[in-house]
């Protein structure tokens, strides 16, 4: 967004722009003079410390924008630069079904799908990042809030059928242990025929891993739901013991994960040293 100077063409007149600036700044917006605030941190923020290195790169940058000489060499770089900015951003928005992560990146890649489509609120990508917001939103006593993620389903069920099994219950609340392990089987990432048929499988290749930087995602556990994509290390581990709980100790269980996905999970321990 930055790269390509996108500007709200309303902001100057919008009321909800103006609110905004004036809660946040507690001086006139107009006023501020930004390029001086370059290496400012509120004192009760600042455990490190700007080094003088990124200092002297951040003013050489700000050189490096404005300067006249160098500004088509900039301009074939940037190219270069946004271009694949936008290609990761797709990659990520179809790794993870386009959820994202709230606070992260879900509001600044809908924001670049939407002027990489032209403005075109009707782009079939702009229009699965907008049917994902409602993943985000709740309503408290206080009015709309925006969650960091799109919920703890799994991270919370795999405490609870935990703490079912350190009590013996599991065989007690049978329906409840038998919904359970659907619900952990189900949510393992990529491990259903629909998850393997979805554009998320494609990024599990090699070249697209080495590509986007990314893990191995297929046989992990997520924080939330499958569909989010993203493998956890310790909610991983916090899914496997659920799993382990119930098979080691549910008669009601008789089933097991599938050796592949076990093996999935094995071979990523392993490279990451363990996920507790």
């Amino acid at each position: 967004l930055y790269g390509s100077r996108v500007v709200y063409s309303d902001a100057e007149t919008d009321p909800l722009i103006a609110s905004l600036r004036k809660e946040l700044y507690n001086e006139p917006y107009d006023t501020i003079q930004w390029s001086s605030t370059r290496n400012h941190v509120a004192p009760m923020d600042n455990y490190s410390p700007i080094p003088l290195f990124m200092k002297v790169a951040q003013d050489a940058l700000a050189v490096y924008e404005t300067l006249w000489i160098i500004q088509p060499v900039k301009r074939l770089v940037r190219k270069f630069g946004l271009d694949f900015c936008v290609d990761y951003m797709a990659a990520e928005d179809q790794q993870t079904n386009f959820i994202d992560i709230g606070p992260v990146n879900k509001a600044l890649n809908m924001l670049s799908a939407f002027h990489a489509a032209g403005n075109d609120v009707k782009c079939a990508t702009v229009q699965k990042h907008i049917m994902r917001v409602p993943d985000y939103l709740w309503v408290a006593e206080d009015g709309m809030k925006m969650q960091g993620y799109n919920g703890s389903q799994c991270w919370d069920t795999s405490f609870a059928i935990q703490a079912m099994s350190e009590c013996r219950l599991l065989d007690t609340f049978s329906e409840t242990s038998a919904n359970v392990w659907t619900f952990l089987e189900r949510t393992q990432i990529l491990s259903t025929e629909v998850s393997t048929s979805s554009p998320a499988y494609d990024y599990e290749s090699a070249y697209n891993r080495e590509k986007y930087y990314r893990h191995v995602s297929k046989g992990g556990w997520p924080f939330s739901t499958s569909a989010h994509g993203w493998p956890i290390s310790d909610c991983t581990g916090e899914g496997l013991k659920g799993v382990l709980c119930l098979r080691k100790n549910s008669e009601t269980i008789q089933e097991g994960v599938k050796n592949g996905s076990l093996n999935a999970i094995s071979d990523e321990r392993g490279r990451r040293m363990g996920y507790l």
